[in-house]
């Protein structure tokens, strides 16, 4: 980390004034200064645990966020993006005046058909990545949202009509 001062600093006058106020420098490691976020989740139980070291819950909330927005690059956008094993999955979300109502299924992938499933964690997934798109896609300069579903379902209905 670079600090900005008024002035040069000598070093050795600096030592000094610690000196007679009874400071010691201390070397401290890159290891030591290291910030954590553990997360745990236990898909028998469906608990979740979150730890993190050296960062308050403000930080940790904050390095999240930058660390979700890099998570979706990667699972959604990158060339070398790993393969989901998540099945097929819907998530529906409805707020009509001040109630919100949210649906959810994931299906099976040995019997991808049938949407019988229900992951919290994967539809919570798809929840968080649609609302990350979102606010990405609402930052691009001239972008329609309408322009975009009735572009999605010409698509969908001219895939209907070839098939």
């Amino acid at each position: 980390m670079n600090a900005i001062v008024p002035r040069p600093i000598d070093i050795d006058a600096l030592a000094e004034r610690w000196s007679t106020r009874g400071l010691v420098p201390l070397e401290v490691t890159e290891r030591e200064l290291i910030q954590t976020i553990t997360i745990r989740h236990n898909p028998l139980t469906c608990k979740g645990e979150v730890k993190y070291e050296r960062l308050d819950g403000v930080q940790a909330m904050g390095l999240i966020v930058a660390s979700l927005r890099d998570l979706l690059q990667d699972t959604f956008k990158s060339e070398l993006r790993p393969p989901l094993n998540s099945g097929h999955s819907k998530v529906c979300v409805e707020l009509n005046g001040d109630e919100l109502s949210v649906a959810f299924a994931t299906s099976d992938p040995a019997n991808p058909e049938k949407m019988t499933l229900v992951d919290p964690v994967i539809a919570s997934g798809i929840a968080l990545a649609a609302a990350l798109l979102i606010a990405e896609k609402a930052d691009a300069p001239g972008y329609d949202p309408l322009a975009v579903l009735l572009e999605g379902i010409q698509k969908r209905f001219a895939g209907e009509q070839l098939g």
